[in-house]
């Protein structure tokens, strides 16, 4: 009867790790899809300021300019489309706990 018991616990113990593990990848994935949209909404915004809320500063960029400039091949001419300013990446942090993501500029002088 011991061994039927225990048997029956180690079943339950690996289910409640699978349980727990599905629970961190939706949370991860459900944090990834909310950063694809601040993203887009982002680039799709006008000008902001260096905690990315709205400003009608027109000393102020948009995220698109501070963040991304034009892809140019070897001549310096203009190839359409962007690429990533060098070292400079704007990042969603979560330092104060659940649901409580913020924008994160490694470089808040721009």
């Amino acid at each position: 009867m011991a061994l039927v018991a225990a048997y029956t616990n180690r079943n339950m113990i690996f289910e409640q790790r699978i349980s727990a593990n599905s629970y961190r990848a939706e949370r991860a994935l459900d944090a990834a899809d909310a950063a694809v949209d601040w993203t887009l909404a982002m680039l799709n915004g006008g000008r902001i300021d260096t905690s990315c809320q709205a400003s009608i500063d027109p000393a102020k960029t948009d995220f698109r300019r501070r963040y991304l400039t034009a892809a140019l091949d070897a001549n310096g001419i203009d190839v359409g489309g962007y690429v990533p300013v060098p070292a400079l990446y704007p990042a969603c942090v979560h330092p104060t706990g659940p649901r409580r993501f913020r924008a994160h500029h490694p470089c808040r002088s721009r």
